[in-house]
């Protein structure tokens, strides 16, 4: 059953929501034994339909974070499943009819709704329907500009923030190849009496792919998926302005496989962003990436070479990646990939990086209260990785414990980043070289699950402005869910940040803990409860812009 991760994505706020590259390369031959990923057999793998761009936050290949209230379908809690590749198993055929429905109301104003619909059409048609919603209304208390804490006062201002997604996925088969395709709306009301921000963001997209399925020992691989967008954005107080965004994404893969174990190909993505109304300018990237792979036995290795152009067309003409104005053009990619222990242990090195655009409608999504009228140039500038090196040991024990540990360095050029001058604003002129370390930790048992991820990273040689405010060191998420005789069911969970910035600014770290109790009647309705931020703590992705407190949700679950 799918998730909603759109509307989890459109909360995937400051410094926690952690996107990663390729950090390995596609597995040609999607017929024979993925070792990717715990040496899952899967029928057709896929890359995300997007080239993934490097993140906005703190991590260059970590996990996700998402805030705890939108992230889970109630009742449902999910299976860890790392997504640091950027891979997701293609969904069967030949599915059953599902129909899942979540609704509820919570204390302070809070509303959430989840659907999943999946329609049987046979064994070569694929289609589902999707959709959600969350909003919240309330008073939030004033906060401080130089700590981000709440102040003395007992001032307070109205926030108020609504999302909605819905789209269709399918898929057609034949003997050699697959057909994928797909549209979807999001849009997001956004109103703050603090920052005097009045934002309604309308979206709509779709997509088109192929891809090869040949089981054969000869044959030419290919893959492609192209996607488009239109985004307008109606922003500011008593004057509005309108922002309208044209966006266009295309990756493909192509090349012979010999013998199933040897290929060469080559990657092409490309991405045009083009704006008009309250700013006129167009943005253009495009990656090329020859490369041989190889997968048999116990190894699997992908090796080749990243060539990468970027260039902003508008008065400017300018292209930034930091203050310098340093460019980077070629980019290592290469994975290597060996199962030490069989169905056990599997070791890992890669070395990635790329050059990445700052989408608007991608920078609204992550950061809602986000206002490019406070720097209108941050479009025009790339954020670039110049290299990202990693190691990797990842693994099962069984069916019921996977674990996925990483140690990687790198460096960032045009890091995006809040800089605190008489209101926060998105700048991307902070540069830093980085190292990281990661833990993604799962268990399954008849009565227990539970999952872990924890993200470290520490920057050095920094080139930033006094006043930008550097991401948090240590992120991370967790959950334990048990059930008594597949009837009742607990789940708590915890997100958490440690603090942000420096002198003399500072957002201070967090906790957001969950609690949820669900009761199943029987395997198609059941009622749950939820609390949520239960320490009532000041939450904060972006700058002085807060997310409730401690609040409460009731509802129902629908599975027909």
């Amino acid at each position: 059953m799918r998730r909603t991760v759109y509307m989890a994505a459109a909360l995937s706020l400051l410094f926690l929501q952690a996107v990663s590259f390729h950090a390995g390369g596609q597995v040609i031959n999607p017929t024979v034994e993925v070792t990717k990923r715990f040496e899952a057999s899967v029928k057709g793998i896929h890359k995300s339909r997007l080239p993934l761009s490097f993140p906005d936050s703190s991590s260059a290949g970590g996990p996700d974070f998402s805030y705890s209230v939108l992230e889970r379908k109630f009742g449902v809690t999910p299976d860890f499943t790392p997504d640091r590749y950027g891979a997701v198993n293609l969904p069967s055929a030949a599915r059953k009819p599902v129909f899942a429905l979540d609704v509820a109301g919570g204390y302070p104003w809070a509303s959430y709704a989840a659907l999943d619909v999946n329609i049987p059409s046979g064994d070569k048609v694929a289609l589902s329907i999707r959709g959600g919603h969350y909003g919240y209304y309330g008073y939030l208390d004033v906060l401080s500009f130089e700590t981000g804490r709440s102040s003395a006062t007992e001032w307070s201002y109205r926030s108020l923030m609504m999302r909605n997604d819905a789209g269709v996925d399918g898929s057609y088969s034949w003997k050699s190849g697959r057909l994928d395709f797909g549209a979807g709306y999001y849009g997001m009301m956004a109103d703050n009496t603090y920052s005097a921000i009045d934002k309604a963001f309308n979206s709509f997209s779709g997509y088109l792919g192929a891809a090869s399925c040949n089981g054969g020992d000869d044959y030419f691989y290919y893959r492609a998926m192209a996607d488009y967008g239109y985004s307008q954005d109606r922003f500011g107080g008593n004057a509005y302005e309108v922002l309208k965004e044209n966006h266009f994404a295309l990756s493909a893969s192509l090349g012979p496989v010999f013998r199933r174990s040897h290929s060469v190909t080559a990657d092409i993505d490309m991405e045009l962003a083009g704006y008009g109304g309250y700013r006129e300018m167009m943005l253009f990237s495009v990656d090329f990436t020859p490369k041989y792979s190889y997968s048999a036995g116990r190894w699997n290795l992908d090796a080749g070479v990243k060539f990468s152009w970027i260039t902003a067309d508008d008065a400017s003409g300018a292209i930034r990646t930091s203050p310098s104005g340093k460019k980077n053009w070629i980019f290592p990619s290469v994975d290597v990939r060996f199962m030490a222990v069989r169905d056990y242990l599997w070791l890992e090195l890669s070395a990635g990086g790329g050059n990445a655009m700052n989408v608007y409608s991608d920078l609204v999504k992550k950061y809602p209260f986000y206002d490019i009228s406070r720097n209108p140039l941050s479009l025009q500038y790339f954020t670039s990785t110049p290299y990202d090196l990693a190691f990797s040991v990842l693994g099962s024990v069984g069916s019921f414990f996977s674990y996925d540990l990483k140690a990687g360095y790198g460096r960032i050029e045009g890091m995006p980043a809040f800089e605190m001058s008489l209101t926060p604003y998105m700048t991307y002129s902070a540069s830093a070289d980085y190292f990281n370390a990661c833990a993604s930790l799962s268990f399954k048992s008849k009565p227990v699950r539970a999952g872990a991820d924890i993200s470290y990273y520490r920057y050095f040689n920094a080139d930033f402005q006094r006043n930008q405010l550097m991401p948090p060191a240590v992120t991370g998420k967790g959950y334990v869910e048990y059930n008594w005789r597949s009837r009742l069911f607990v789940t708590a969970s915890a997100l958490f940040s440690g603090k942000w910035g420096g002198v003399p600014y500072e957002i201070p770290g967090w906790v957001d803990l969950a609690l949820e109790v669900e009761y199943r009647f029987n395997d198609r309705f059941s009622v749950f409860a939820a609390g949520n931020n239960l320490l009532d703590q000041t939450i904060q992705y972006q700058p002085l812009q807060a997310l409730p407190g401690i609040n409460f949700l009731v509802g129902i679950t629908l599975n027909l």
